[in-house]
């Protein structure tokens, strides 16, 4: 069975998968039950329901030990240790950064995404590892086209109140575009009444 995937052609023989190249010379030779798209000369490959990857010589760059996710048109590849905690896997570079995510929003197509860190906040990060909206909000939507939408604790109400950046190309540099905020509250005057543990009385 013949798949071609990003100029490798993935090659199946007695239930594994392997690639070749273009010319017919094995590159890859078939031992794996999955395996995803070469994607920038890396693989992601799974024997036993255990993922690892290994590049497009079939040299194991990160041993199959772990969960992997990866999407067919996005550079970077989540690898998720037993406890939780994620690494990205950059093909651009062929680096590994540490196991330092809680969770991690990649998308198709997308170059930037939202990251969250070990103490629960949200920033972002690009295909190359370079965290360019530092983790210090409590929520994030997918970056679009220099646009960033995050949230920000309130301690005046229950909800989070959102918050919209725009990046000026030209810099880099980020700037307030949107914030949602409470400008004025009529207060009705408190009526005298006994001491409870109700924290809005």
């Amino acid at each position: 069975i013949f798949h071609i995937l990003f100029r490798f052609i993935r090659v199946r023989e007695d239930g594994k998968w392997g690639f070749m190249n273009e010319t017919g010379t094995p590159m890859v030779l078939p031992g794996y039950d999955l395996v995803s798209p070469c994607i920038n000369g890396y693989i992601a490959v799974s024997n036993n329901g255990d993922w690892g990857i290994i590049n497009n010589e079939g040299d194991v760059i990160i041993p199959l030990v772990y969960e992997i996710e990866w999407k067919d048109k996005c550079s970077v590849m989540t690898i998720e240790r037993d406890d939780g905690m994620i690494a990205l896997f950059y093909t651009k570079t062929g680096l590994l950064d540490d196991f330092k995510w809680r969770s991690v929003k990649i998308q198709e197509e997308k170059c930037e995404f939202p990251v969250q860190s070990s103490t629960g906040q949200w920033g972002y990060v690009d295909e190359v590892g370079n965290e360019f909206v530092a983790c210090s909000f409590i929520g994030a939507d997918f970056y679009n086209e220099g646009w960033a939408e995050l949230w920000l604790h309130s301690t005046g109400t229950n909800e989070d109140r959102p918050v919209r950046l725009r990046q000026k190309p030209s810099t880099g540099a980020w700037y307030l575009s949107e914030q949602m905020l409470i400008v004025d509250m009529d207060l009705a005057p408190a009526e005298e009444e006994e001491e409870d543990d109700d924290p809005w009385g």
